[in-house]
């Protein structure tokens, strides 16, 4: 978790154990989802070195904003050969 957290760069992670969520800030949904690509990626590199695997069926992409008609909601996080796309409710 400690890797992917910088928050000058708006990355943040939290968790415990085998329930983690990734926090990701930013002046645009694509900046956003691009750290979240950075973060997993540093994740999936993590995860190789300990021969742990993440189960990306159970991966949610939720955008929080206070101002819809600024951002691009439908923006979504291209995670390898996976593409996550917007859930509204967890």
């Amino acid at each position: 978790l400690q890797l992917c957290s910088c928050m000058k760069e708006g990355m943040i992670s939290i968790g415990f154990s085998n329930d983690v969520n990734l926090l990701a800030y930013g002046t645009s949904t694509h900046s956003t989802c691009q750290h979240l690509e950075r973060m997993h990626s540093i994740c999936q590199e993590w995860a190789k070195r300990y021969g742990i695997s993440f189960a990306l069926n159970k991966y949610e992409l939720v955008h929080f904003t206070r101002c819809c008609t600024k951002f691009n909601l439908q923006e979504t996080v291209h995670l390898g050969k996976t593409e996550k796309s917007l859930t509204e409710s967890v």
